[in-house]
């Protein structure tokens, strides 16, 4: 009896050792290898050679019955108000708050905690989201949500700091908000963010040993931009400080397209630092 107990103990062991074999992988173990991993810290940092600091931003895009823009209220309520007293303990800086009103532009800082509320209140109004995008921006770099597309020369009106409205010529061309991050030193997780509408060439005309130059062209609505102190989970919200209703402004590109008013929705969703 003793026997059969212990053979059958030595095969349920085989049988165990038998299934604890690795499948074949089909990647390379080199491929998995991170060249963080590989380089030694950084005596200045601590941290792996290569490592690259970076934030990711989700940004949604909403479309708005025109006829039921003044809903959209109810989410500067919820949301404290973006005024010139108001700076989130110094987390948001407008470069020009007077004249990013002026140029009806309208944003307010919020959080996490008012994302359902937010979305109840999209709902009831209507709105619909239209498109996502995710985009990971390394530290010291920019990129750019494109906003509308020129495909000829039109006329943009824009208020410029400490001046008189403006008739702009541009295009054909690309309508940008960029975005630039930079981590704040000492504190994790924490990254500021200017963001500013530009004009800029459309990438596909730009010949590449032109490229590193291509900003030269580069048209920046410089009172319309803002810098916000941001940690993951931490969101604004961005639309119009009155109903556009055509592409005459700065604005009327940002938010109009025929019967709907656009907004927009940032959320700083990771911090890899």
């Amino acid at each position: 009896m003793v026997r059969v107990v212990i053979n059958l103990l030595f095969i349920a062991m085989m049988v165990i050792l038998a299934g604890c074999d690795a499948p074949k992988d089909s990647v390379s173990t080199w491929q998995k290898v991170k060249f963080g991993d590989l380089a030694p810290p950084d005596p200045s940092t601590g941290m792996p050679r290569g490592h690259l600091r970076s934030v990711s931003l989700d940004i949604y895009i909403f479309e708005t019955p025109a006829e039921n823009f003044a809903k959209l209220n109810d989410i500067w309520k919820l949301l404290k108000p973006g005024s010139s007293s108001f700076s989130l303990r110094g987390k948001l800086k407008f470069n020009d708050y007077l004249t990013f009103n002026t140029n009806a532009f309208y944003m307010s800082p919020g959080d996490m905690d008012n994302w359902d509320e937010i979305g109840d209140i999209l709902r009831r109004s209507g709105s619909k989201k239209i498109e996502a995008f995710s985009f990971l921006i390394m530290d010291g770099k920019s990129d750019e949500l494109v906003i509308y597309q020129l495909d000829k020369l039109r006329s943009l009106f824009y208020t410029p700091s400490n001046g008189p409205v403006e008739e702009l010529t541009v295009g054909p061309g690309l309508i940008v908000l960029r975005m630039t991050a930079n981590k704040v030193p000492g504190a994790r997780g924490a990254w500021d963010i200017d963001f500013v509408p530009v004009f800029m060439l459309p990438h596909s005309t730009i010949i590449a040993p032109l490229a590193k130059r291509k900003k030269i062209n580069d048209f920046i609505f410089d009172s319309a931009g803002f810098k916000l102190k941001m940690i993951p989970g931490d969101l604004f919200y961005l639309g119009p400080a009155k109903l556009q209703d055509s592409h005459a402004s700065l604005a009327g590109y940002f938010f109009c397209d025929p019967g709907v008013i656009r907004t927009y929705m940032v959320l700083c969703a990771r911090s890899n630092d």
